[in-house]
């Protein structure tokens, strides 16, 4: 009862909501074009496409207004105290937020109450959504050498107890392989881990969007489907979202 109460409250949310359809949206993206290469059931093909267009087209009304949330997310963190988090937080709020309003302007197109360039709003818009992409990711980086930091520290005041206290008394010191340091620091920095996984993930889309890489639908769609679990993995568990967001 616990986990039907807890997809209950998750269902509830506009994000949660929001990042099930991304699923299905991009799952779609993937198994058509798996679908099309095989040269198989093509009416199927056409009903998945269809339904891919569909979803995208919901998932914009569903981020009616977000922009705005976006702006205050913006405001919040230009006060953080740490510089490169303040800067590198605030562009990318602002830069998903313009991503975001141009989104329903190209919603607004696509349904017929605005004349609009719909495939030039498009590419300004996957634009605005790279950028802010670039800006989560130099954050990552960001942390990534923190926690590399706080390693190298580690391991040297390791080394300095061992020499001043000499081998008497001290357990042998376990020697790590750099794929067992690399998973021990990604287990106990496992927010850091999937949002940068998440935002590598997201590159790939507004990249293909704008045509700076050949990316295939079927990549497009696999890559989608990551970073939308990911999403759905720290909506479900807050404790793993990476702090500040």
């Amino acid at each position: 009862m616990d986990i039907v109460s807890h997809f209950i409250n998750f269902n509830s949310q506009t994000a949660g909501r929001d990042k099930l359809f991304r699923v299905f949206q991009y799952s779609s993206k993937f198994v058509y074009w798996q679908l099309l290469k095989a040269g198989k059931n093509k009416v199927l093909v056409e009903k998945l496409k269809l339904l891919e267009s569909q979803l995208s087209t919901t998932r914009k009304v569903l981020r009616l207004g977000k922009s705005m949330d976006m702006l205050k997310g913006a405001w919040q963190s230009s006060h953080l105290a740490d510089t490169i988090l303040r800067h590198t937080l605030t562009l990318a709020k602002l830069h998903q937020s313009a991503y975001l309003l141009i989104d329903n302007l190209v919603w607004l197109g696509k349904v017929g109450l605005v004349d609009a360039d719909v495939k030039r709003w498009v590419q300004l818009s996957a634009r605005f959504w790279l950028i802010a992409i670039i800006f989560n990711i130099m954050r990552n980086i960001y942390d990534i050498h923190g926690i590399i930091y706080q390693e190298k520290c580690r391991r040297s005041n390791r080394q300095l107890r061992r020499q001043y206290c000499g081998n008497e008394g001290i357990v042998q010191m376990y020697k790590e392989s750099h794929c067992d340091t690399i998973g021990r620091l990604v287990e106990e920095h496992v927010p850091v881990a999937i949002d940068t996984v998440k935002n590598v993930a997201d590159l790939i889309l507004p990249l293909s969007t704008l045509g700076y890489i050949g990316a295939s639908p079927g990549t497009q769609g696999l890559a989608g489907m990551l970073s939308s679990v990911l999403g759905i993995v720290v909506l479900w568990n807050p404790r793993l979202k990476l702090l500040p967001a």
